[in-house]
């Protein structure tokens, strides 16, 4: 399926029934699971307790259920985007953006609206785990922008002599792209160059941050989420 097929326009801006395509290719692959692995999904995510991160999310989606990875992760970006407050809604506007054109009702039939509906009526239902990755996840964005692709691009530059006729050498440049969208939504990008020293000590800055990252793992263990209230995270 091209994304052609999955994007809005200056129409849907307009009328108000955008959705990300992103989220598009995610719900039809929830539409096309069992709704038998819905129900035991859901089981399993009511017997998760505590903070978990998406390791664990991932774990519980496929465990038993039967879907391959790439099917697991879609469940679980829903799981994460969609509450039982907001899927009504969100479904609603998918409905109005199928109506925008014929293609789309190729894409979303009548008989995978009614699948997606029925696994969504299974799947979004109140979670303690998730209610906390949630709400974990909204502290982190109020606080910075989202990374949506990273990149890194290594090339050859030439360097020439005064005649611009010869090759005299050549230089090593390594080219980060970040995407990233920002706290209201716009996709932005932004592109920084590093040599070969300057990759190396960023690979030692991430090397620290990791080490923190276990630590702080490591803690959080310790540490009984379930005496608290869900408001203290």
């Amino acid at each position: 399926m091209s994304d052609e097929r999955l994007m809005s326009t200056p129409e849907d801006v307009i009328v108000g029934r955008v959705v990300p395509p992103e989220m598009l290719r995610d719900l039809l692959a929830v539409a096309n699971i069992e709704e038998a692995a819905c129900s035991l999904i859901a089981e399993n995510l009511h017997g998760l307790r505590g903070m978990a991160d998406s390791s664990a999310l991932q774990q519980v989606i496929l465990t038993q259920s039967g879907l391959a990875r790439e099917q697991g992760d879609a469940v679980g970006r829903v799981l994460m985007n969609l509450t039982p407050g907001n899927v009504r809604r969100i479904f609603e506007t998918i409905e109005a953006w199928v109506r925008g054109s014929k293609t789309r009702a190729e894409v979303f039939t009548p008989e995978i609206l009614a699948r997606l509906k029925s696994n969504l009526d299974v799947l979004i239902q109140d979670y303690q785990a998730i209610a906390l990755m949630q709400k974990a996840d909204r502290l982190l964005r109020d606080t910075g922008d989202e990374i949506e692709n990273i990149k890194f691009v290594c090339d050859l530059r030439p360097v020439f002599d005064e005649s611009r006729e010869n090759v005299e050498a050549f230089v090593l440049v390594t080219t980060l792209r970040l995407v990233y969208l920002q706290q209201h939504g716009e996709r932005q990008s932004c592109e920084i160059a590093f040599t070969e020293d300057e990759l190396l000590q960023l690979k030692g800055q991430l090397d620290i941050a990791l080490r923190k990252l276990e630590a702080l793992k490591q803690l959080r263990t310790t540490l009984s989420v379930g005496n608290h209230s869900g408001d203290a995270i």
